[in-house]
């Protein structure tokens, strides 16, 4: 079985192909981040590679044999990462692609709006495993080596 510093690593060289992929075909597409009333919207490429960069980074840090960390915690901050970003970029193409111009169109509009909404929530679930996990084993670390 993997372990989870090489399942983030998959993950991220499947991001880095799905970026690449999406750059083939034009879309209008786009995610919009407000700050200070200023508006900035994002090719999905751009933002295959900054998940793929944070996938990195967690590789590298699961990767770093002197700490402690809990494996099974870290399966979980995997997999829910892995979950909300699927969910996250179904709802994307979905919304993006793919609404109906129909009487029904509202409906598929809030459902494609919830699974974004849970999809940031269980990415900031997993966030928080991964912090609590980091903080545990490096306490841990310090009271093993003092």
């Amino acid at each position: 079985m993997a372990r989870p510093s090489e399942l983030f690593a998959i993950s991220a060289t499947v991001l880095l192909v799905l970026s690449f992929l999406s750059r083939l075909s034009p879309s209008h597409a786009g995610v919009s981040i407000s700050l200070r009333r200023i508006g900035y919207v994002f090719p999905p490429s751009t933002v295959f590679l900054v998940m793929a960069m944070f996938l990195c980074f967690f590789s590298v840090i699961y990767s770093l044999w002197p700490l402690p960390l809990n494996v099974k915690a870290a399966f979980w901050h995997y997999w829910c990462t892995a979950v909300a970003i699927a969910a996250f970029w179904v709802c994307f193409y979905f919304f993006a692609l793919h609404v109906p111009r129909d009487s029904n169109s509202t409906v598929s509009q809030t459902l494609v709006l919830f699974g974004q909404s849970v999809s940031m929530m269980m990415i900031l679930l997993a966030q928080t495993i991964f912090v609590v996990n980091l903080f545990l084993a490096v306490g841990q670390f310090r009271h093993s080596s003092t």
